[in-house]
Parts: C-alpha cells; structure tokens; sequence
C-alpha cells in the first residue's frame, strides 16, 4: 500500500506475468498470466527462422530486440516486432484490467519485462509507478523474507 490507497504490482518474468494486490496491508488478491519476455523472444525467433530459413535460439531473442537483426552483411527490417510486442502487452493488460481495479489506488510495474513494455503501461495507467531496480526487485524481495524468516528463529 502507499498511504491507505492500494498497491497492484505486476512482476513481467520470463515466462509468466505475476500480479497480486495489497490492501490494508496484506495481499488480497494474486493472478498469473502464462506470458513474458521468453514467449516474447520466442515469437521473434520463431517469425525470423521463418521468414529466413535461420537457426536462430531462444536467447538471441533479447539481442535482436534490443539491438536489431543484423544478416548476412546488413541490417534487416524489424518492424514486426512492434506486432508481437503489442500482442504479448495486450494479454497482460487484458487480464490485469479484468481481475483488478486499476483506478483505485496505484499500479507498480516492475521485472525485467517492465523495461520493454514500460511505454505501452505508461500510455494506459496514470497512476503507474514504476521500479528503479525492476532486475533485481525479485531477488531483493526473496532476501528480505529469508531474513525475517532466519531472524524469526
């Protein structure tokens, strides 16, 4: 929560998107949609080993998405990636407007998803906040709890 208003995070991971609500303190609600960066990776893959009979793997995904598709000697085209992100952002969205009421408090995007769709939430929600370490604001969650939970014992 921030203040009394409440708090919607949604964590964009590799193969899945995370969202759960907190309200009065506690997590009320929490909902998994089956899309993230790796499925995003996958249809780039998948449409460039297609298009040019490539044998491109699931990890160069990340680098063509952020650096461009360069091929035998020459930059390709790459402006059907905006399709595939478009569609990916649009399932999230879809699920996280019909589970949640997004008017009401505030929505923190974070993970390492939350980089690439960023634009796309922003142009949505006014009441966006977004991370400062989306990278590593799982890891940092996980070790604050093994804290208190070794501290508790």
């Amino acid at each position: 929560m921030i203040g009394n208003k409440p708090l919607i995070i949604v964590y964009i991971g590799g193969r899945t998107t995370n969202i759960c609500l907190f309200e009065n303190g506690k997590t009320t609600k929490i909902w998994t949609v089956p899309t993230g960066m790796l499925n995003i990776y996958q249809d780039i893959i998948s449409y460039i080993n297609t298009k040019y009979t490539e044998e491109f793997k699931l990890e160069d995904g990340a680098l063509i998405l952020k650096e461009d598709l360069f091929l035998k000697g020459k930059n390709k085209d790459v402006t059907f990636i905006k399709p595939i992100l478009q569609r990916h952002f649009n399932s999230i969205y879809k699920d996280l407007q019909l589970n949640f009421n997004t008017s009401k408090g505030y929505v923190l995007l974070t993970g390492g998803g939350s980089i690439t769709l960023r634009k796309e939430f922003q142009n949505r929600l006014d009441n966006l906040i977004m991370s400062n370490q989306p990278l590593t604001d799982n890891a940092n969650g996980f070790k604050k709890l093994g804290v208190s939970v070794w501290r508790a014992n």
